[in-house]
């Protein structure tokens, strides 16, 4: 899987999956992982190569928090 498909699976495809509108459509439950990358920025990315590095170079203690249907279910504080 390379980073647009990526990409395209943790979006679009996800809210396919979910039974959902694509993007964040007013009335869809929100699913999202929260990461800190701070680590690993030494110059501007786009997000989807911000994406693409929190993958592939992972960081100890990147997650911070996982979101389901609206309810925050992991945080690392």
């Amino acid at each position: 899987v390379n980073e647009k498909e990526a990409w395209y699976l943790a979006t679009s495809a996800a809210s396919e999956w979910f039974d959902s509108k694509p993007g964040f459509a007013v009335g869809n439950m929100l699913h999202a992982i929260v990461l800190d990358d701070s680590e690993l920025m030494r110059k501007t990315l786009s997000v989807e190569e911000r994406f693409y590095r929190c993958f592939y170079k992972r960081q100890q203690n990147a997650i911070r928090s996982v979101w389901s249907e609206g309810r925050e279910v992991y945080s690392y504080r």
